[in-house]
């Protein structure tokens, strides 16, 4: 009877959904306030980071107004030699802006070069020329 009696309070120990008095826990630096104050106007660190912000999407967007283009001109070529040169474009702007452009990932610029590669080689083109070109923005 003894263990019948102690087992609850075992299992209540056990428990990690009991409290155990630690009740005043999250009552710091008014954590649990209900009301909040507000800024009226954002400060000076968020006013920089904003301009930083704005700067870093107006350099995106002019370097994905030279890039796309670029690419269209890869995805559009009708020969080797065509790719090859338009290949060698691409690196040439990866090279620039040391990286590709933000928000396409490498994956996604192999797989998008990948579909080029398999519309050509149906053709008859992407011969080792084009192969050895296409691999060097891997490394």
């Amino acid at each position: 009877a003894a263990v019948a009696a102690a087992a609850p309070f075992s299992a209540r120990a056990l428990n990690p959904m009991v409290n155990k008095g630690k009740s005043g826990r999250y009552d710091y630096d008014g954590f649990g306030d209900a009301e909040q104050s507000y800024l009226a106007e954002p400060t000076a660190e968020f006013k920089e980071a904003e301009k930083q912000r704005a700067a870093f999407r107006a350099k995106t967007a002019k370097f994905r107004a030279i890039w796309d283009p670029a690419f269209q001109k890869f995805v559009d070529a009708k020969s080797d030699p065509d790719r090859i040169a338009a290949l060698e474009g691409l690196q040439k702007l990866i090279l620039a802006n040391e990286g590709l452009p933000s928000g396409l990932k490498l994956t996604d610029f192999i797989t998008l070069c990948r579909r080029v590669k398999g519309r050509a080689v149906q053709t008859g083109g992407w011969k080792t020329d084009t192969e050895i070109a296409d691999h060097v923005h891997v490394r």
